[in-house]
């Protein structure tokens, strides 16, 4: 996308043909939920799904619509509400309806910076 921008250059710091990094903002979800990637399977048909704990702590395969990437997370349409508990991993340890022991999750620090995405995160367990 190309965009043009004016804005007053009073010192000069600007030359004709230098070019600036400008990062805009295309528009805010307040009530958006993310998931970070690793949290998304897809199924047999291609369908994404997530694994999400039940009250009684089993764990159930919810089918999500996905929207688009933001970061190291997916943007969910559909498919979770607020105060869902998506499982991140652990995947081979369980199967759908086994009982779990959810554990918070935080994105590890050799996976890179964790960005602060302007979303309503779903609790997220692995």
């Amino acid at each position: 996308m190309t965009l043009r921008g004016e804005f007053p250059n009073p010192s000069g710091e600007l030359l004709p043909g230098m070019y600036v990094r400008v990062q805009i903002v295309q528009g805010v979800d307040p009530d958006a939920l993310a998931v970070p990637q690793q949290s998304v399977r897809r199924n047999d048909g291609g369908a994404s799904e997530v694994f999400v704990v039940r009250d009684d702590n089993r764990a159930v395969l919810k089918p999500v619509r996905l929207g688009r990437v933001a970061g190291e997370q997916w943007l969910v349409d559909e498919g979770l509400k607020a105060g869902d508990r998506v499982i991140v991993d652990g995947f081979q340890k369980f199967v759908a309806g086994d009982l779990v022991d959810p554990k918070p999750w935080s994105q590890s620090a050799d996976s890179g910076a964790r960005r602060q995405a302007q979303f309503k995160d779903s609790a997220i367990f692995r």
